[in-house]
């Protein structure tokens, strides 16, 4: 018995197809594609984090730390009712040591009278703040740390060759100044560009060179320091070569100024703004001569508010290239309290603070 096999079927078997459209193609190269470019994207933005993260971190560490400097320096700033006259304390001086026998020889009115002709050639500088626009000098009490195991004063042999060099060495001139960022020629020695603290002895007169104004303030020259000299940074200054601009207001009076002078005003600041920008992280390699200027109508960040005060006049915004310290003075506060019957802002003049023209 045969089997019957069955009939053909009228439609031809289909094969099993072994590609892909062009359709299926295209969609997966765009897809691969937007995958790709995303996946880039996203790692160059790490990249650029990773980088300017720690140059980021560093530039608010240094703002941090030079608000904290100049804060203590302008809260240290020494204030007395009347100043003293420098020329009648040191005659005063140079004739007690001479009418006391300390040394046989006389060798004490040598040294009383060296000392009172170094003090002539070389005024003193005032107390209180003298400072302009870019330039900011701070007479400041600093105690020196005493040691428990040091010997007392009075178990210590009298120098005046030291008293020579150092009249009163608590008394400390912190000396303020900035010089733009240019490009130096090798027979300048001037100061180099940014920020320069410097720790100077508080009988050392300051030149005109060092602080742009001084003749304004009848602040003389001193002969060992002349516009010839380099200045060699050390271990005993601070020097920000971060900073490219630099502006300094004082308030006072009822209204901002540009200087001030302690000796003229008979009082410190009730404030010290402080606008300065630094260089973009994100530029640290850019030309200097590309840096864009300052621009005074844009509304600087604020930085720190030191009390309550600030906080009724102040706006701050975020993400500015300007940086703002606003510092105000115990001293100057209780002096425009007694005078203007109030913190020391007046109403007038009350929208001034965020950093409007004076």
């Amino acid at each position: 018995m045969r089997r019957i096999p069955p009939p053909l079927s009228r439609h031809p078997c289909l094969t099993t197809r072994s590609g892909f459209t062009l359709m299926e193609v295209l969609l997966v190269t765009i897809l691969s594609a937007v995958l790709m470019v995303g996946l880039w994207n996203l790692f160059g933005t790490y990249i650029r984090l990773f980088e300017s993260g720690p140059a980021r971190t560093e530039r608010a560490q240094l703002l941090r730390a030079l608000k904290q400097q100049i804060s203590d320096d302008l809260r240290g700033a020494i204030q007395i009712a009347e100043i003293p006259d420098t020329s009648s304390s040191v005659m005063t001086f140079g004739t007690e040591a001479t009418s006391s026998e300390l040394t046989p020889g006389g060798e004490t009115s040598q040294n009383s009278a060296a000392i009172a002709s170094s003090s002539e050639s070389s005024p003193l500088p005032r107390f209180g703040i003298v400072g302009t626009s870019q330039s900011l000098a701070i007479v400041t009490l600093q105690v020196p740390a005493v040691s428990p195991n040091a010997p007392s004063a009075s178990d210590l042999p009298v120098d005046f060759a030291e008293q020579m060099t150092s009249l009163a060495p608590e008394l400390r001139t912190v000396l303020y100044t900035f010089n733009e960022t240019r490009e130096q020629s090798p027979l300048d020695h001037g100061p180099p560009p940014g920020l320069l603290r410097r720790d100077l002895d508080w009988q050392t007169a300051l030149s005109d060179r060092e602080f742009a104004a001084a003749s304004e303030f009848g602040i003389a020259d001193s002969p060992d320091v002349g516009s010839s000299e380099e200045i060699v940074i050390d271990d005993s200054m601070m020097w920000v070569p971060e900073i490219s601009e630099l502006k300094i207001r004082y308030f006072g009076n009822g209204r901002w100024q540009s200087s001030w002078d302690s000796l003229q005003n008979k009082t410190l600041p009730s404030a010290v703004e402080i606008i300065l920008e630094l260089h973009d992280p994100d530029d640290l390699n850019a030309d200097e001569d590309d840096e864009t200027a300052m621009d005074s109508s844009s509304e600087p960040e604020e930085l720190v508010l030191d009390n309550d005060v600030g906080s009724n006049f102040i706006d701050p915004e975020v993400n500015q290239k300007q940086q703002r310290i606003l510092i105000y003075l115990p001293g100057g506060l209780k002096t425009s309290h007694s005078s203007s019957g109030g913190l020391g802002f007046p109403a007038s003049d009350s929208q001034e603070l965020p950093g409007g023209a004076p």
